[in-house]
């Protein structure tokens, strides 16, 4: 594990696809000594994986189009400029009330 300086441009990162979904890991837990993982999603309209996480904490940052999340009781629709925190976070795709892409 590092955890040294680095910087990366818009475009850096390593890209992984997953489910139609391009994640471009901009930070692992490697290089950031296990503090955080930060990722790129480029999702197209109704693909956001269903998940939960159970021992960590997820948040993110929306920059293009509309998405839908569940935490417990809450549920939240945001569009860009929104964020969020929380733990065992459920995204419900079908949700999305627009359908398009997101980032």
């Amino acid at each position: 594990m590092s955890n040294e300086f680095f910087a990366l441009d818009s475009e850096g990162g390593d890209p992984l696809w997953y489910l139609q979904v391009l994640m471009t890991i901009k930070a692992s837990g490697d290089k950031t000594g296990g503090a955080l993982g930060l990722l790129d999603f480029k999702t197209p309209a109704g693909q956001t994986p269903l998940h939960v996480h159970h021992h960590e904490d997820e948040g993110w940052y929306l920059l293009e189009g509309q998405i839908s999340c569940t935490c417990g009781e809450e549920s939240v629709t945001a569009g860009p400029g929104a964020s969020e925190h929380g733990l065992e976070i459920i995204e419900l795709p079908q949700w999305d009330k627009k359908e398009e892409a997101k980032r």
